[in-house]
């Protein structure tokens, strides 16, 4: 019975390899929400830290209860360690082909990240349509380094599209 458990402790722990990462949570997000999330982490133009996903928080949203505090205490310190890179995440819409309609930031962090916080961060001030990234962050130490989430626009849809101009 302890080999059995110890088996079974250890298929809980490690990692299973696969080309695309879910978070554990994933499971629990309502079945639309799910599908339209599961594109979102598999695009290309995603990446998923799960070490940087804090459980008490998704937890805690996943049960309705959201800290204004939290959130303006990770808005805030964004906004004052890089002010020229943020933008507005109500606003930024990443563009993935495999989902036929817009969601902004803000959306994509509140369903698919629960209780994480949304930036939009520009990568260069210069060129604010075409370098943002979408940022799903809980960290209070370094919001845009150490996010959980991010997505920007897919590559394969404007590629061309620069290229010409």
């Amino acid at each position: 019975m302890k080999t059995f458990a110890m088996i079974c402790l250890l298929l809980l722990l490690v990692p299973l390899s696969s080309s695309t990462q879910f978070p554990y949570f994933v499971g629990n997000l309502p079945k639309e929400t799910r599908e339209i999330c599961m594109e979102y982490y598999k695009s290309s133009s995603a990446k998923l830290k799960e070490e940087n996903i804090i459980g008490g928080v998704v937890n805690g949203a996943m049960h309705g209860f959201n800290d204004p505090d939290y959130e303006n205490a990770i808005r805030s310190l964004a906004e004052e360690k890089y002010a020229d890179h943020i933008c507005d995440p109500t606003e930024f819409e990443p563009i993935v082909k495999a989902i036929d309609k817009n969601v902004n930031c803000a959306t994509i962090c509140d369903n698919c990240m629960p209780g994480s916080v949304p930036i939009c961060f520009l990568r260069s001030p210069r060129y604010a349509g075409l370098a943002q990234v979408c940022l799903c962050t809980y960290s209070l130490h370094d919001p845009v380094e150490e996010a959980a989430f991010s997505i920007r626009h897919e590559k394969r849809v404007f590629s061309r599209k620069i290229r010409r101009t």
